[in-house]
């Protein structure tokens, strides 16, 4: 008998019974934090289908990351069966960019990141336009630099920049990210970010 007055066998069946309520409980909560993280992602995806009603849509989840990709590349889960097609804008909250390759049923997506995607922006302050290209340099730390910019450009450190909707693959106004450092020539760097970024 156990101090409780209950029997070895006993209390190897609460101790059995409470660990299975806990890993019913850790479930749950892997649950809770999986619905809480869907149902942001389709908040902000109905709030930009709101805005942008003349836009086609499709929701798509990341199924693969490339670990010798420097510049962060990844796989979604909808293809050319889902009317997906080469060179499409990826908008996430993190590392979006623009649909490299194209399979029935799922997409290899380029990020911004990449110097193979150069990008049309403009601030929504100051409407200066350049274009966001990657670099090796920027990349580790999710930014890229916007180049092209006039002399005479009023750029400054907390503007918003956005797609400009030149060029043809990316509509405009999307966000793109923010203004962190004016550079000597005449270069702005901003973080890859916004909520959602490209």
């Amino acid at each position: 008998m156990g101090p409780s007055g209950k029997t070895i066998e006993e209390l190897e069946a609460e101790n059995a019974e409470l660990k299975e309520k806990l890993n019913q409980m850790i479930a749950l909560t892997v649950d809770y934090y999986d619905i809480k993280r869907e149902n942001e992602q389709n908040v902000k995806y109905l709030e930009l289908k709101e805005q942008k009603k003349d836009y086609q849509f499709a929701l798509a989840s990341v199924i693969g990351r490339d670990p010798a990709d420097l510049f962060y590349g990844f796989t979604i889960d909808q293809g050319s069966l889902s009317g997906i097609e080469k060179n499409d804008p990826v908008i996430t909250s993190r590392a979006g960019g623009m649909v490299s390759a194209v399979y029935p049923t799922y997409s290899h997506v380029t990020t911004i990141l990449s110097p193979e995607t150069n990008v049309s922006v403009l601030d929504q302050v100051t409407q200066d336009t350049g274009v966001a290209a990657g670099s090796l340099e920027y990349a580790e730390a999710g930014q890229v630099e916007m180049r092209f910019l006039t002399a005479e450009n009023k750029l400054k450190a907390g503007d918003i920049i956005v797609t400009s909707g030149v060029g043809g693959v990316y509509p405009g106004e999307l966000p793109v990210g923010e203004v962190v450092e004016k550079r000597q020539e005449e270069k702005r760097r901003f973080h890859y970010g916004g909520d959602p970024a490209l």
